[in-house]
Parts: structure tokens; sequence; C-alpha cells
């Protein structure tokens, strides 16, 4: 063999396909260089193009933030804000003149959301913001402008601050004095869209973004680039820290991502990213990119041929003679049983094969005899099966699929297939026998009626063999309507348990005569809306057809899945319900609190204000509080007049008339039934 190899290797036109393949790998390798000199040498180019673009960029940055500054001095020297930020005793006279040249200046600016001025004397931030109330510091609306404007020492002077508010973008400049008298601070907060666009100078379709020094987007013209940047940011922070006043980062020399180069802006200190693309700035360079990939591709593709062409050539000969000469020397005691099962392993394979055939081609075997049947079995040791089947026919077809064992017996007629059926429930052997089929159509017809009548399984657990005439007796039309699936998810919304299980014995009932996709459907279907109920209570959904129908071997593991999630479902509502009760007697309560003085005050009062029917908000009210909305109002009333008695000498008629009585007798009854006395008793029992 070493010297059939040395002879193989110092063939010359093999030496001459090795010489070829190193030149080719030479060649490639000195096209890759001068491919990665040509891309830095034009990003360098492109990056000197891009530095005007940032100077430029940097110039109108500092002409809007000089803009910026002077907009805040002359609104923080101006009387009236000057007044209203240092003055210790603000009349209201002068906080309305300061707040409304505030919104002039805000008004008259193309540019400001708000503004926001900090008197320290009086502990007071007011602000420009129609919707929001001037307020002391620990009231005020935004937290982070309390933050700014109290302690201004620690945040940078009249630079950008990046923040959220009401859910708009905005950039906060502070403006405060570190030496005044009174301490007070002035908060410019400008538009994030407009400085944006204008004060950065960014232009849409240009491919830019600019960023803080953590990657997180200040402003970005395409918002598909933000993507892009969150994935080279590893790579990009380290090329920052290496050179953080600009660069640039290329990607691996054959890699289809973008390249970067980068510009500290000043003085924000914010970083501008362009992104580059090879096949846009260089078409040439991507076309010799692509060349090289195609070239490399077809160097491999003559290694690869040349790799199998020396294992075919040599290897493999080798390996069979090494074996051959291993197993001369003893022959093994088993060897008749040995070429016994390898003939068999041959059959099977072959039996797979022409079934496959028959499955797919509709091509019947040569030396089948009609009529023939189809069976699918679950026992997956086919030469049991084949010794089992022996007494009824000769040489069936086996094979083995993902469900069990599938069968060609040739030459079945009804009787045989009688007593093939007899013999499999003689031997509690899972199938699915076919009817006797006369043509190869029938057969492929049985073939993929037993396939159903297979995965229906579960719905026939006492009977181990099913026959093809069982799919006649399934509905044509499923007997599923998506009404019955309403009313119990409608059930179930409303807590009824027991209801939505009656729903789905109604369903189960209906679709156990349909044929398998509907069945299907059907629960999925039920599933479905399962899974929405779940989560429109705020639970997240656990439901899932696939998680139970996968696999499925009995209707009482379906049965048991659905009714779990029926109890879980139905537990989500009940828990809902008594929320909403809650919330709804807590209401009336409010309004009971609000109202009880008023004379007139009464439940249809109450059900006019949350626009609902008084019957049935005094039924709620009644279901979560356990009394009326009638005895709520009169235990309020007497609740109220016991404490006047107890606090006031006024008489009772007065007190009557405050808690909402103008009818005194009727007063006296409705006191002396929840107090158990009557109003002068209770004061004297109070007084002693």
């Amino acid at each position: 063999m070493e010297q059939a190899f040395k002879k193989f290797t110092g063939d010359r036109r093999v030496q001459q396909w090795a010489a070829i393949l190193l030149l080719v790998l030479v060649f490639l390798c000195f096209f890759l260089f001068l491919y990665a000199q040509f891309r830095q040498a034009t990003i360098q180019a492109l990056s000197e193009v891009s530095r005007d673009f940032v100077d430029w960029v940097n110039t109108v940055s500092d002409a809007a933030g000089e803009n910026i500054r002077t907009s805040a001095m002359q609104m923080f020297y101006t009387s009236s804000v000057r007044t209203l930020r240092t003055d210790r005793n603000l009349s209201v006279s002068s906080r309305t003149v300061g707040l409304r040249d505030l919104g002039t200046f805000v008004s008259s600016s193309d540019f400001l959301d708000s503004v926001m001025v900090y008197n320290g004397a009086m502990n007071m931030i007011f602000t420009s913001e129609g919707n929001y109330p001037s307020a002391p510091p620990e009231q005020f609306h935004d937290s982070d402008a309390v933050q700014l404007l109290t302690h201004p020492e620690q945040y940078p002077y009249l630079s950008p601050i990046q923040r959220t508010v009401g859910g708009r973008r905005c950039y906060s400049f502070l403006f405060f004095e570190a030496n005044g008298d009174t301490p007070s601070a002035l908060l410019l907060n400008v538009n994030g869209n407009w400085y944006g666009t204008h004060l950065l100078g960014i232009s849409a379709g240009q491919g830019h973004i600019i960023a803080n020094s953590s990657g997180e987007p200040i402003v970005s013209t395409d918002e598909n680039l933000l993507a892009q940047l969150q994935a080279s940011w590893p790579a990009l922070k380290e090329q920052l820290i290496a050179q953080p006043d600009s660069g640039q980062l290329l990607p691996p020399l054959l890699s289809s991502q973008p390249c970067w180069m980068y510009y500290r802006l000043t003085p924000s200190g914010w970083y501008y990213f362009k992104c580059l693309d090879f096949n846009d700035i260089s078409p040439a360079l991507a076309r010799v990119r692509d060349v090289l990939l195609l070239s490399f591709g077809l160097a491999g593709s003559l290694i690869v041929a040349a790799l199998i062409y020396l294992a075919v050539r040599v290897y493999l000969p080798f390996l069979h003679i090494r074996r051959a000469l291993q197993q001369a020397g003893e022959i093994p005691e088993d060897l008749p049983g040995q070429v016994s099962e390898l003939m068999a392993s041959q059959r099977r394979q072959e039996d797979a094969r022409v079934l496959q055939r028959l499955r797919d081609e509709g091509k019947l075997p040569p030396d089948t005899v009609l009529p023939a049947v189809i069976l699918l079995c679950e026992e997956r040791d086919p030469s049991r099966l084949q010794s089992l089947l022996e007494p009824v026919c000769s040489e069936p077809r086996i094979a083995s699929d993902e469900g069990g064992t599938v069968c060609l017996i040739s030459s079945c007629t009804k009787e045989n297939r009688f007593r093939l059926l007899a013999l499999l429930r003689q031997e509690n052997i899972p199938a699915c026998a076919g009817f006797s089929c006369f043509t190869v159509e029938e057969l492929c017809h049985s073939q993929a009626e037993l396939e159903e009548l297979r995965r229906m399984r579960f719905l026939y657990p006492n009977q181990p063999v099913l026959e093809q005439e069982q799919l006649a007796l399934c509905n044509s039309v499923s007997g599923f309507q998506a009404k019955m699936a309403v009313s119990l998810v409608g059930a179930l919304r409303s807590a009824q348990l027991e209801t939505a299980r009656n729903e789905w014995e109604s369903i189960l009932k209906a679709i156990q005569k349909d044929r398998y996709a509907d069945f299907c459907f059907a629960i999925r279907y039920l599933c479905r809306q399962l899974a929405g109920l779940q989560k429109e209570l705020g639970a997240s959904p656990t439901v899932s057809a696939d998680s139970i129908l996968d696999g499925l071997r009995s209707l009482e593991t379906l049965t048991s899945y659905i009714d779990d999630q029926l109890c879980s479902i139905a537990q989500l509502a009940t828990a809902r319900q008594k929320e909403r009760l809650a919330r709804l007697c807590n209401r009336v309560w409010e309004q009971i609190r609000a109202h009880y003085a008023e004379e007139a005050f009464s439940a249809q009062q109450i059900a006019a204000t949350f626009d609902v029917n008084a019957a049935y908000l005094n039924r709620q009210f009644r279901q979560s509080a356990g009394i009326s909305i009638s005895d709520a109002l009169h235990q309020i009333r007497i609740e109220q007049a016991c404490r006047l008695l107890r606090q006031t000498g006024e008489p009772a008629e007065l007190i009557a008339q405050k808690v909402g009585y103008s009818n005194i007798k009727y007063f006296f009854v409705i006191f002396k039934k929840l107090t158990g006395s009557t109003p002068r008793q209770y004061r004297e029992a109070a007084e002693s």
C-alpha cells in the first residue's frame, strides 16, 4: 500500500495539479493584499472629504450654541424674569408679568419648547408650560428638571443635556449665576427634532449618526443605521479608546459589513459617525471583491475535487484491502447468520424504496399481485411483524416510517383481510388496515386515508385495530361552528366556569366525528380564542394547540388539558370581576361622601354620573359592599350627624338639614334605626 501511495504521489500529473493549486492560492493572496491597500486608501480619501463637513457641523453647532446663550442671558436678566427668580416676596402681578414674558419668549422662538425658572428664595419653580402649573420642587411635575434647577453646579453650563419630557425628546440648557446672593437658575428646553435638523446641520439621506461617548444615538438621518451602529459598537468603542478624536473602522477583508468614520465634535464631546458601504462609494472595489470571492470559490472547489479524487483513488482501495487482509486469517462462526441478516437488511431497504415510490409517484412494485392491502402498524420490529404475518400472507413488503411500520400485502382477498384483522386483534398490535384494493390509485388513496386514521387514534382509545371503513362514519362537514367558541369565551369572561365546561362538552361532542384536519382546526381555533382571553385578562398566554395535538394519544389528555386552562382562565376572570366591583364600589362611596349633604342626592344621580342603569349599579354595589346604595347614603349621613352631635352644640333640626334631611321626623327614625337611640340620647351619652 505504501508503495502504491508513493507511486500515486510521484505521478507527474498529480504533481502538476498540486503546482497549479499552489499558484492559484499565491495569486489570490496577492490580490487580497492589493485589495486591502486600495480599500484603505479609498477610506482615507473619503475621510479627508468628510472632515470639511464635520468642520461645518462644528461651526453651525457653535453658532447655534451662541444663539442659545444669547437668548438665555436676555431672558435671565430681563427685569420681569429677574424679579420672578430673585424676589423673596413675589406679588401676584409680578408673577403674572414674569410668566407672561416667559410665554412670550417661547411663542416668539422657533426652537424653544418651554422655559423653567427656579427661585431659590421662595423655593419655587415657575414654568411657561400651559398644561402644568408652577409649583415647589417637591410638587413639580418634571423631576429631572427639578434636579437640574436645584443643583445646577453639578451639570455643564449651557451645554446640551438630552432629556425626554412628556414622551418627546428635547435638549435642555442650564443658565445660572454661581456667585448670586439668591440661588436661581434658568432652564431652556429646546425641541429635539429642531436641534437635530438645524443646530447640528444634519440632512436626510447622508448616512450620518451623532451619538454620545456611550453609543447612545443623538441624531440619525436613517433609523436603519441605528441597528448597524449598535452591532458595530463593541469594535467602535475599542477604536474610540485608541484614537479618541477621529479615525475609521474597517470591517474584515471579505466581509460585507459597512465601514465607519468618526470625528469628535466640540464642545459637546459627541461623536459624528458616517456609515460607508463599499458597494456605493466604490463600485470598482466591490467588483474586485466579488471577483476575489468567486476566485476563492473556484479554488476551493478545485481543492475539494482534488481531495475527493485522492480519497477515491487512494484511501478507499487501501481501506478495503486492509479490512480484507484482517479478515482473511479467520472465518466467523456465525457467518451464515451474518449473511442472512445482511440480506434481510438489504431487503428492508429495497422495500422502503419501493413503498416510498408508491406513496410519492404512485408506482406499484412489479411483483405485487392485486388485490393488495396497506397496513400501518405501531410495531417497530419488522422481523417480528413478518413472523406474525406469515400464517396469513407470504413475503409482505415492510418498511419503517416515523409513525411505525408500513406493510404492503399482495394477493390479499377479503377473506385474507378478515383473518389478518383477527390476528392483529389477537396479538393486540395497534394497526390501521385499509380496504382490499384492485388498482394502484385505490392503494395510494387507501394509504393517505390510513395516515389520517392513524393520527386520529386518540379518538378510539379502546380499539387496537382501526379499519378504513371507520372514516366513512366521519362527518363530511365539520360540526364545529365559531359561535361555539365565542359562547365558551363569553362564559369564561363572565367567570361562569360550569357554563364554559358545558360549552366545551358541546364542542367536543360536535367534533368527535370530524376528520382529523377539521378536528385540529376546531381545537386550534378554540386555543387561539382562549390565549386571546388570557391576554385580555392581563396574563401571559399559556394555551398552545401544538403542545397538545402533537403526539396526542388519548382524548382524556386533551379534555384534561382544556379543563385546566378553563379553570385557570375562570380564576383570572373572577379576580378581574372582583377588582372591577371593588373599584366601582369605591367610586360610589366617593360620590356618597362628596354629596351626602345634598337633600336630593340619590342612587339615580350616581348612576347618571356613571352613565349606567340605576338598578344594575345598585345590584353591583350590593354584591360588593353587602348593602344598597340608599342604605350606604343613610349610613354616611348618620355618621356625619353623630360627629356634629359630639363636636357642636347645634340643635338636631339644624344638624339634620346639614346632613341632607329636610324631614326631621324621618331623620329621627333613621337615626334611631342605625344608632339605637335618639339624637338627644346620643349627645347626652357622648357628653357624660
